[in-house]
């Protein structure tokens, strides 16, 4: 028990590491590639003995291989660090950890205080941010997009939704879902409503096409359309 317990307080060394690897696109430069980490490092501009030393932690949880020569190749389980590959997590990783891991260093304050961790940390809500901050809401909406393939799978798997006539996506960010939902059951109309900097993405097309789907902007803490039969809330309530 004593050693399990000790793995699992330490266990966010290999999840930093694997933000360090998300971060720097290590996947992307080692993709199809063999290579040490002084050539790592050296076209990365970092010091390779720091990178070896993650490298080769991330190899013994399966994201790298190390061979003879102490040079690295990517693994399958590997592959979603890789900005381009369908499966990519490496946007969400990097939105984790840039907004969450800072948060719950004032776990502590959370609990004593009974405030938010999050306010302690940023100053601002998430919605702030997004609405004040260009880069950031760059990043989340890239993270969110990340993340919102294997959401949006699980969630047409789950669930039957050829009742639905209007749907509306509270929060619905770049309408992935909704643009999903849309394709699926072409009965259904729908909604996208957020904050401007996601409707945004939304008529870029990053989610995808909204066919039948009128893009609203507004703020879900003061009023939501009106009118429809069904309304979708994803990852969007505050723990």
């Amino acid at each position: 028990p004593a050693e399990k317990l000790m793995e699992l307080s330490t266990a966010f060394i290999v999840s930093r590491a694997i933000y360090a690897v998300a971060k720097l696109a290590v996947a992307d430069v080692l993709d199809g590639h063999v290579k040490s980490a002084v050539e790592l490092a050296n076209l990365l501009g970092i010091d390779s003995d720091a990178l070896f030393r993650i490298m080769r932690l991330l190899t013994k949880v399966g994201l790298f291989d190390q061979n003879e020569e102490n040079q690295f190749s990517l693994t399958a389980l590997g592959e979603p660090l890789l900005t381009g590959s369908p499966q990519s997590m490496r946007d969400y990783i990097i939105l984790y950890h840039e907004i969450q891991y800072p948060t719950f260093t004032n776990l502590m304050f959370r609990l004593h205080e009974g405030s938010s961790a999050h306010f302690k940390t940023f100053d601002r809500s998430v919605f702030e941010l997004v609405e004040s901050n260009e880069e950031f809401a760059s990043m989340f909406f890239a993270g969110l997009r990340s993340r919102a393939k294997i959401d949006i799978t699980a969630i047409i798997s789950a669930y039957d939704f050829s009742n639905a006539r209007l749907t509306v996506d509270v929060g619905g960010g770049n309408g992935g879902l909704l643009s999903a939902l849309l394709s699926r059951y072409p009965r259904m109309s729908g909604i996208l409503f957020d904050l401007e900097p996601a409707i945004a993405t939304a008529r870029a097309g990053h989610g995808g096409p909204l066919p039948r789907c009128e893009l609203m902007v507004g703020d879900f803490f003061n009023r939501v359309p009106e009118g429809a039969d069904t309304y979708l809330l994803k990852l969007i309530l505050p723990s």
